[in-house]
C-alpha cells in the first residue's frame, strides 16, 4: 500500500526547525531522488489528506512550476510529511511496516522533496499503538522517533536537536499515562533498527551507523546522488 502520512509531533518548535534545516541543507548538498514521481497518485493522496479543493489548487499551480506541499495547507506546514511510503501489513507482528526508502516532502515549512533511507513501523501491542521512525539523510545525519506508552522518545546525530528536546522535556514531572517527550540514546535507536531489519527484512547483521559528530565532517566531500547516477550511466555505457 502506497501512503501519504503527516506527523505533527508535540516537540519543541526549535528542535523541529533544527531538524528541518539540517535535513534540507544535507539534501541540497548531497542530492536525493525526488520524493514523488507519480503526480496523479500524489493528487489522490493529497485530496484525502487536506481536501479536494486544496489538491486541485496544487495541481493547477504545479503545472508551471514546482510547488512545495508545505504551501498547500497549514496542516502540512506544521508537520513532517511523508508523501510516498510503501507499507505492508504483518499479521505475525500485528504491524504496518515500510518497504524501501521514504519519500519526505517537507518538514514544517522546509522543503525536502527527497527519498531518504529509513524505517517506519506502526504496531499494536496489548491494545496500545507504537510508532517508530528512523530517517537518514546522509551517513552522519539521522533522526529517530519512538512513540511508546504515551511517551515520544527521540535521538539524533544532531547535538542541537538533542539539546532542545532535553532542556524542554518534562518527562520526570509527568504523571503515569500523561504524554511527555524525552531523548533516548543510540543504543535504543539501533535496537529498533536491528529488530526492524530482522523481523521484516530477514537481516540479522547489526546495522552500521556513523557516530562521528556532524561538526567534525561538515567540510568533507560527499558522493552526491547525481554523481552516483552518472557513475551508473558510465558503467552501463561500458557494457558492464
Amino acid at each position: 500500500m502506497n501512503s501519504f502520512q503527516s506527523y505533527e509531533f508535540d516537540l519543541p518548535v526549535k528542535a523541529m526547525e533544527t531538524m528541518a534545516g539540517n535535513i534540507s541543507d544535507i539534501v541540497a548538498r548531497v542530492g536525493a531522488p525526488p520524493a514523488n514521481t507519480d503526480q496523479s497518485a500524489l493528487l489522490y493522496k493529497l485530496a484525502d489528506a487536506v481536501g479536494e479543493k486544496e489538491a486541485q489548487d496544487y495541481r493547477r499551480r504545479s503545472t508551471s512550476e514546482f510547488i512545495s506541499l508545505a504551501s498547500v495547507s497549514s496542516k502540512l506546514a506544521n508537520a513532517l510529511v511523508l508523501s510516498n511510503v510503501n507499507m505492508k501489513w504483518s499479521p505475525v507482528y500485528n504491524s504496518w511496516y515500510s518497504v524501501g526508502n521514504l519519500g519526505v516532502a517537507n518538514i514544517m515549512e522546509s522543503e525536502i522533496n527527497g527519498k531518504l533511507e529509513g524505517f517506519l513501523e506502526i504496531r499494536k501491542l496489548e491494545g496500545d499503538e507504537e510508532f517508530h521512525l528512523f530517517l537518514k539523510a546522509s551517513p552522519t545525519t539521522y533522526y529517530y522517533f519512538g512513540y511508546v506508552e504515551n511517551r515520544l522518545y527521540t535521538f539524533s546525530s544532531n547535538a542541537q536537536f538533542n539539546s532542545e528536546v532535553n532542556k524542554n522535556s518534562k518527562v520526570f514531572k509527568s504523571g503515569i499515562g500523561e504524554y511527555a517527550f524525552a531523548s533516548t540514546d543510540l543504543e535504543n535507536m539501533l535496537d529498533f533498527i536491528d529488530r526492524f531489519r530482522k523481523d521484516y527484512m530477514d537481516i540479522n547483521e547489526p546495522y552500521e551507523i556513523n557516530t562521528f559528530a556532524q561538526e567534525e565532517i561538515l567540510d568533507e566531500d560527499f558522493t552526491t546522488f547525481e554523481q552516483e547516477v552518472s557513475e551508473d550511466e558510465e558503467d552501463n555505457d561500458d557494457g558492464f
